[in-house]
């Protein structure tokens, strides 16, 4: 068998030190969903706005990728690349700039996104998430669907590109730390815009936009502070 983690963040290591390598196929996503009742999904993107890309570890192209393209193509669009590492850091990338701040406040998606002063900090956000992803390694591509044209221009065009791509997906909904938060459970920000806080230190670049959406997310999982809009502007005071 194979196993395709579905997931946001840099997950595929982890996943391929349990079932091994040779078992394991990276998958990068954009699909939106909230449960609000066990059992019963509200799916958010209809399936002309749901993406994926598959692909092998090693870059490979391979006739088990195809497979699951084939089977992936019933939900959404779903791309095959030789870049899975590259994709699903382009997500973490649109990630950081969405479902960091976002997660903060409980806001739906367009009401966040409309904030004052959001749009501002969210590229700043993508432009941290970006340095150090480059000095990993990482080469981002094209995501959500968009075509190479389309995600053609200097970094900061790219990175805009992509998040309001990314908005226009999920503007409906709420991002899923809130959901987290809702439920009483620790949220996944560790594992995105976390990544970037603790590698930007490993390799001496600064981030401290992630690292204020980081700390503000531990101190709501911790019951130090309340998930809420304020937070906004601890945020704004954190940046500064």
């Amino acid at each position: 068998g194979v196993l395709g983690g579905t997931q946001n963040g840099m997950n595929d290591d982890s996943l391929a030190s349990i079932v091994g390598r040779s078992r394991t196929v990276g998958c990068a996503l954009e699909l939106s969903a909230e449960i609000f009742t066990p059992g019963l999904v509200k799916r958010n993107t209809p399936r002309n706005t749901t993406w994926f890309a598959v692909g092998e570890l090693d870059g490979l192209y391979t006739p088990r990728v195809r497979e699951i393209e084939s089977i992936l193509s019933h939900v959404g669009r779903c791309d095959v690349t030789n870049n899975i590492y590259g994709a699903k850091w382009t997500k973490l990338i649109a990630n950081t700039m969405t479902m960091g701040p976002f997660g903060l406040l409980g806001l739906g998606n367009s009401e966040a996104a409309a904030l004052p002063g959001m749009f501002d900090i969210s590229v700043k956000l993508g432009k941290e998430s970006l340095a150090v992803g480059t000095a990993l390694g990482y080469r981002i591509e094209p995501v959500f669907g968009l075509r190479a044209d389309e995600f053609a221009g200097s970094s900061d065009e790219n990175l805009v590109t992509a998040m309001k791509t990314l908005l226009g997906h999920i503007s409906r909904g709420r991002t899923a730390p809130i959901h987290d938060h809702i439920k009483g459970r620790k949220s996944e920000m560790e594992f995105i815009s976390g990544v970037v806080s603790k590698k930007g230190k490993e390799l001496g670049i600064p981030t401290p936009c992630n690292d204020a959406v980081v700390e503000i997310d531990r101190q709501i999982n911790t019951g130090q502070i309340k998930m809420d809009r304020s937070n906004f502007e601890l945020l704004k005071i954190k940046i500064g």
